[in-house]
């Protein structure tokens, strides 16, 4: 059975040493991917660098809402770039330390031209050794509404009084039910007094 477990590697742990002494941040800067096979029987703990890397990106880390000692990275391959299988994953430092590593199930990123348009978002999960050295990095030029997200926006929408404001509500109804009601009252009413004048011999005088 494969592992696609993201692990922290050897140096990942050493980074968060480094920070802890220092009381500072281990800085994670890029999500990277690869189209290397980690054969199952080698460590991905002990990896020092993806087999062969293709691509990186800018990097989301935050927590788990689900589970507070878990760390979820976010990378986005974007929708124009691609031509190439997912088997590898990390999380790398500015200066190149692999932070994390992850085998990955060999998806394919189509290309633009191969009538595939469609970006794709990789998330790796981990669980630091020393969760006081990681903070949360949010990417500006890539945002991800999480489930949890999502659902709090629809709850605060239909929360409000009148989310949609642009649409007729029930009180709206009731007026227009009230005008039409009053609207027709008023045309009896005027049949009527046409149809009693018509006896006296008035209407023709009317009209």
């Amino acid at each position: 059975m494969s592992d696609y477990r993201t692990y922290i590697t050897q140096t990942g742990f050493a980074l968060e040493s480094d920070a802890k002494l220092n009381n500072s941040f281990v800085d994670h800067s890029v999500l990277v991917v690869g189209d290397g096979i980690l054969p199952e029987s080698a460590s991905a703990a002990e990896q020092t660098d993806l087999l062969n890397q293709i691509r990186e990106y800018p990097i989301t880390i935050e927590k788990d809402s689900a589970n507070p000692e878990v760390w979820i990275a976010r990378g986005e391959i974007p929708i124009d770039d691609g031509g190439f299988m997912i088997n590898e994953a990390g999380i790398k430092t500015p200066a190149g330390d692999l932070y994390a590593y992850s085998r990955q199930p060999g998806d394919y990123k189509p290309l633009l031209e191969e009538g595939q348009g469609t970006s794709y978002t990789l998330r790796l999960k981990f669980v630091p050794g020393n969760a006081d050295a990681i903070q949360i990095k949010i990417d500006p030029a890539v945002q991800f509404a999480t489930p949890t997200d999502l659902e709090n926006a629809i709850k605060a929408h239909e929360d409000k009084a009148d989310p949609h404001p642009q649409y007729a509500t029930d009180e709206d109804f009731t007026k227009m039910a009230m005008v039409q009601v009053d609207t027709m009252h008023r045309q009896v009413q005027q049949e009527f007094r046409l149809l009693e004048l018509e006896k006296k011999g008035v209407a023709s005088v009317l009209f």
